[in-house]
């Protein structure tokens, strides 16, 4: 794979889906996908007797057919054996990261408080040791 982590399969959602539009009654679209298992029973059983492969073919259409890594086949120009740079720029909406967090503001003490030194949290000034973390405190 291109990148650490990828979303989306690098198959190609068109040649799925023509596999299936042609051959999907021995399961050449499962093969393709690299689910071997499920492909040998499609070819077995004539894609299910037509069910598999017309549950399949929706599955295609609307996007949610995955590989046999479990990451879904909805580009439709794929990019197996095209170079790195050729990835599309925006993954899949789904599998967006969500923004980190704001870091909150640090904590405000008034005239009787202090910081500890070695965590950093507020302890009054007439205390001997932090409550947080135990450190001596220097006044």
């Amino acid at each position: 794979m291109a990148e650490a982590y990828q979303q989306t399969s690098e198959k190609s959602r068109l040649v799925a889906l023509l596999l299936c539009l042609f051959v999907g009654y021995i399961g050449i679209h499962r093969f393709y996908a690299g689910k071997n298992g499920s492909g040998v029973l499609y070819l077995c059983t004539y894609g299910l007797f037509g069910i598999g492969v017309l549950v399949d073919l929706i599955m295609i259409l609307t996007g949610s057919f995955t590989d046999d890594h479990g990451l879904l086949i909805i580009d439709w120009e794929g990019t197996e054996g095209k170079p790195a740079s050729y990835a599309p720029a925006h993954p899949h909406p789904a599998y967006t990261q969500t923004p980190p967090r704001p870091v909150p503001p640090p904590p405000q003490k008034n005239a009787e408080e202090m910081f500890c030194n070695s965590c950093g949290s507020i302890v009054k000034k007439d205390e001997t040791f932090c409550r947080n973390c135990g450190a001596v405190l220097q006044h």
